[in-house]
């Protein structure tokens, strides 16, 4: 089972560039891809939870979580310094941006996206079952050049749906004019134990991620 975790704490030591020993600082540096920190001045109010309500009824790889307002926590009132100390420890924070209460920037301690680590995992589950689904759904999937154009066919559906949801870009100019590249030997270079034991090895793709956008760099110029 591959799950996310996310924890709101009001200590005050993870503004602190000095303080190495807060929870923020200590999760950043045993670099952990699925716990998320976020700080906050009422820790009574769930930020944690709130931001999770928020985002998870969206798609995997959908929704940016930053930039999210939650129902119920009040944004902190912090210096920009506090707020660069604990963006710099990979911590999250919820300030008042615009007139609006607002998440930055929806990072996991490694310093992660929450939103690509929420993504990975549903595509790799996503292509688990739908593999599986082929195998059991069909009376034989014969060891073939035909059949394994049947295995690279589901991945392809999987990985349109990733396209469809935002979290691959749809770029055609990436691989060969195609979004993505799926790539699966032929029987011919299979090995005889490989068919032997009825295994499919070296089957792979490639696609990249659409990303998001969270900050901004306008310059101009305004003459008379």
């Amino acid at each position: 089972m591959r799950k996310i975790f996310a924890t709101v704490s009001e200590d005050t030591n993870i503004l602190d560039d000095t303080v190495s020993t807060d929870v923020a600082s200590v999760l950043m540096a045993a670099n952990y891809d699925r716990t998320m920190v976020l700080y906050n001045g009422d820790e009574d109010k769930w930020l944690d939870s709130g931001l999770f309500a928020r985002v998870f009824p969206a798609l995997p790889g959908s929704i940016n979580w930053a930039h999210k307002t939650i129902v119920g926590p009040s944004a902190d009132n912090l210096t920009s310094s506090q707020r660069t100390n604990a963006l710099a420890k990979n911590a999250n924070v919820y300030v008042s941006r615009g007139g609006l209460s607002v998440t930055e920037f929806g990072t996991m301690a490694s310093g992660r996206y929450a939103d690509v680590r929420r993504g990975v995992d549903w595509l790799q589950s996503e292509m688990e079952t739908e593999v599986y689904q082929r195998l059991i759904s069909l009376d034989k999937v014969e060891y073939t050049d035909a059949g394994i154009a049947k295995i690279v066919e589901v991945l392809g559906k999987v990985l349109k749906t990733a396209i469809t949801n935002k979290f691959v870009a749809a770029s055609p100019d990436i691989y060969d004019g195609k979004p993505f590249l799926i790539s699966a030997p032929r029987t011919s270079e299979v090995s005889a134990t490989d068919k032997a034991n009825r295994f499919l090895p070296n089957v792979t793709f490639s696609c990249t991620l659409a990303g998001a956008i969270n900050r901004v760099q306008v310059n101009g110029v305004v003459s008379l």
